[in-house]
This record gives structure tokens, C-alpha cells and sequence, in this order.
């Protein structure tokens, strides 16, 4: 199954070679799991600050992606006085 992958700031940096503007499409059986994509993108949890599944915010790493999903995973934020 096909699911789209999103990453910003740093973590772009673990995308797979020849990505671009941030995102992929990534290839994954059936059934894969939110942790075991993170874990292919070597991202530690503590590095996923923020998780959205379609838009909406999940950090259910037991949750089974579906075909179609797009993932958007954000790191820890800083800033600001």
C-alpha cells in the first residue's frame, strides 16, 4: 500500500534520497503500523513531536495507515521570547 509522508524542519532529513519540497510517497505492507513507519524512517519517538494522519492528530503508534493516508510529522518546536 502507498501512503504519503510529510516532514518538516530537520526531520526532512530522513526522508529517502530524491524526495522533494519535504514529502514522499512511500511503499509499506499492509497493515504497517505508525511506529514501524517511524522506525523506517529511523524517527524516535521523542523526534515526532507532533503527528497528524490526514490532518487530524494521532499519536496512536499502534494504529494501523491505510492506502491513501497521508502522515505529517512535526519535531519539537522552539522559539519565541
Amino acid at each position: 500500500m502507498e501512503v504519503e509522508v510529510r516532514l518538516f524542519a530537520n526531520l526532512r532529513s530522513k526522508l529517502p534520497p530524491g524526495s522533494e519540497a519535504g514529502r514522499c510517497a512511500l511503499e509499506l505492507p499492509e497493515g504497517c503500523t505508525l511506529a514501524e513507519l517511524l522506525a523506517r524512517l529511523d524517527i524516535p519517538l521523542p523526534s515526532a513531536q507532533m503527528i497528524l494522519i490526514n490532518g487530524e492528530p494521532d499519536r496512536d503508534l499502534r494504529r494501523a495507515l491505510r492506502a491513501g493516508d497521508i502522515v505529517s510529522i512535526f519535531p519539537p518546536l522552539a522559539g519565541g521570547t
